[in-house]
């Protein structure tokens, strides 16, 4: 620019920055500047204005050849590779993109609907990253939350010479390991499901976890002891490996909120496939239906609440952008002030929810509009107008009447930690009577006790709202 438009630095900074943040307007304004700079400096009129004009599209959006050949080689060998490789090209994805818990979910979706399994964790045949097993997709122990690179790698060298045969097992040759591995990393991979090919029961090894650390310590202490004794002939006495505790497995609702909350997904099933009856009495759409209906449609919709984005309006009001995933996909919803201050409630993470509103298309979504600056694929969304939660019973039923319940079992679960809230929780249940009965499931300490209460009480959407603020929505169930 200086040396064609004799610019100063400044007023190529000027032309420079009105090109770096497509600013036509600004470049409309340096257009004369330019013709009469380079004009100046001996160029032919014509010549200048043709100069300006193959610079103004990159006020737009243009890239050089070079640039474009190589954007277009590697588009062109990705999708090649997930046309004939889709197998191995998602599982290099989601290992490119395992510390990124949104892209794994993103991939997974995408596998899911192209029918390609998603194979659990496993500490026999995981791998750091996703990896390719029989035609499925094995995850990968290196994208289990809160289990570090380190602690993967001990695992392999701990697996080199054979797999592992039991827990104790996997506890005695981890401890022989040089590096530090804690008990609460044993527990994280109980809880994701890695021990699931030696005990089918997470319950079991939960349980029974602490008993067989602490045998292995013993077991491993000794072992180096008999090494390196002075009488080597002298037996060495080993702890052996306590048996698991005979329990029942966890509730089907704590493992997929385990998943959920480790790997981001749901593997072992999904918190809505035993409520699809319930779903199809409701007149529920399934979330990849909507983009058939017309704009303004009424519909309703139920799901599990994967994201809430809280935004202001201009007028500071608070409202927010909910993803809500089903079987079949996601969707996004948008609640407005008055309906977000209504339910905000209800509107939390991993929360089951029916969402009534209308169809809402869109040509197009700004960068602004989605997470992360990135223009989303999404062209239809769910202007809601009302939430309820989705429990048995709980939810509108199709014809649309209000959620009241009728006669059933609430079941609340107590632990220590809401000691400090019983107060508050019983002026909630005196304050809703009605024809329920009341089960209360008390944990004290390795103890758990069954209580009928006396009270019964009315089982509405406000009675859960309320209990759930207090005891979690895995504390509050209806039968």
């Amino acid at each position: 620019m200086q040396a064609l438009a004799g610019f100063t630095l400044g007023q190529a900074d000027i032309l420079r920055r009105a090109m770096g943040k497509k600013k036509a307007e600004d470049m409309e304004k340096m257009r004369s500047k330019f013709i009469e700079g380079a004009v100046r400096n001996g160029i032919d009129e014509e010549q200048a204005k043709e100069l300006f004009r193959l610079i103004e599209p990159f006020a737009g959006y243009a890239f050089n050849k070079a640039h474009a050949v190589c954007y277009a080689m590697v588009a062109y060998q990705t999708a090649y590779l997930k046309a004939n490789y889709p197998v191995e090209y998602f599982a290099a994805l989601m290992a490119a993109h395992f510390d990124n818990q949104d892209k794994v979910v993103q991939y997974v979706e995408e596998c899911r609907r192209r029918n390609i399994q998603i194979l659990p964790p496993d500490i026999n045949r995981s791998e750091v990253d996703f990896t390719v097993e029989n035609g499925a997709i094995r995850f990968g122990l290196g994208a289990i939350k809160n289990v570090g690179k380190s602690a993967v790698e001990m695992i392999l060298r701990a697996r080199a010479d054979r797999p592992f045969t039991s827990l104790f097992d996997f506890c005695v040759r981890i401890l022989e390991q040089p590096g530090s591995f804690g008990k609460s990393t044993v527990e994280t991979l109980i809880q994701a499901g890695a021990f699931h090919s030696l005990v089918p029961n997470r319950n079991r090894l939960l349980s029974g976890l602490e008993d067989t650390w602490s045998a292995a310590q013993r077991a491993v202490h000794n072992r180096r002891i008999g090494q390196g004794s002075l009488f080597p002939t002298e037996p060495t006495q080993e702890a052996g490996e306590p048996p698991l505790p005979e329990v029942p497995e966890l509730p089907r609702e704590q493992i997929l909120a385990f998943e959920k909350d480790l790997l981001g997904v749901y593997l072992a099933d999904h918190p809505l496939r035993s409520l699809q009856t319930r779903m199809k009495q409701m007149g529920v759409a399934p979330c990849n239906q909507l983009k058939e209906m017309a704009d303004g449609t009424p519909v309703r919709v139920a799901g599990v609440v994967t994201g809430v984005r809280p935004l202001r309006t201009k007028r500071g009001d608070r409202m927010a952008v909910i993803t809500i995933e089903d079987l079949t996909g996601t969707m996004s919803a948008t609640a407005f002030p008055t309906v977000y201050e209504e339910y905000q409630s209800l509107l939390t993470k991993d929360s089951l929810v029916v969402l009534e509103g209308r169809v809402k298309h869109r040509d197009r979504l700004r960068a602004e509009d989605t997470e992360n600056g990135e223009v989303s694929e999404v062209q239809v969304e769910l202007v809601c107008e009302k939430v309820h939660a989705l429990t048995n019973g709980s939810a509108p039923n199709g014809n649309g009447s209000n959620s009241k319940h009728t006669a059933c079992t609430l079941h609340i679960r107590l632990t220590p930690a809401h000691r400090p809230a019983l107060r508050v929780l019983r002026e909630i249940l005196t304050r809703h009577p009605g024809d329920a009965r009341l089960v209360l499931h008390v944990e004290s300490g390795k103890r758990k006790y069954r209580v009928i209460s006396h009270l019964n009480v009315e089982v509405s959407d406000n009675t859960q709202q309320d209990l759930v603020r207090i005891v979690g929505r895995d504390g509050v169930w209806l039968q």
